[in-house]
């Protein structure tokens, strides 16, 4: 409903429509609402299965870069870790995977720092955090770790975030 809404420019929140999410997020389900509401799950659900996957794949080339990695035991530790958090995997499935995608935003932001690619990984965090408010927590770990630029980057990335809807809805 959110998506529809933000892209027929009518107001998100009114007529009593209590989600707690920003008008990015909003932005976020656009897409999502112009098929019917089941083959827009499906897609979410996708799409879930997929940031799963990448951050996997993401977590392996970062350690991958410092270490030489066994194959086997890649797969052995990738299957153990998926064994461990099914349950907390299914659940968010449940809900379409919104937190699959977060965390795949958050570890491609890491990915990306880690390469070189500060603007794009802070462009990921800020992203990740106008989608869902805790996120922001990784700001200040970021200050903790004194990377001062990625920070700052990654707040100005929240800031054009957040008001890039108002180019659209005014």
């Amino acid at each position: 409903e959110m998506g529809r809404r933000f892209l027929a420019g009518e107001h998100l929140y009114a007529g009593g429509l209590h989600y707690p999410y920003t008008p990015p997020a909003a932005l976020s389900f656009a897409p999502l609402s112009l098929v019917p509401p089941g083959v827009g799950l499906a897609l979410r659900y996708a799409v879930s299965i997929v940031a799963l996957w990448l951050t996997l794949r993401m977590l392996r080339a970062l350690v991958g870069r410092r270490h030489r990695l066994d194959p086997s035991a890649v797969c052995a530790v990738e299957a153990l870790t998926l064994v461990l958090a099914s349950q907390y995997i299914v659940r968010d499935l449940d809900d379409g995977g919104p937190h699959l995608q977060l965390v795949a935003m958050l570890v491609a932001g890491i990915f990306c720092v880690a390469r070189g690619q500060a603007v794009l990984g802070a462009t990921w965090f800020g992203l990740a955090t106008v989608l869902k408010a805790p996120v922001g927590l990784m700001l200040p770990f970021l200050l903790w770790k004194r990377q001062w630029k990625v920070a700052a980057m990654a707040v100005a990335a929240a800031v054009l975030w957040t008001v890039l809807p108002m180019a659209w809805m005014g």
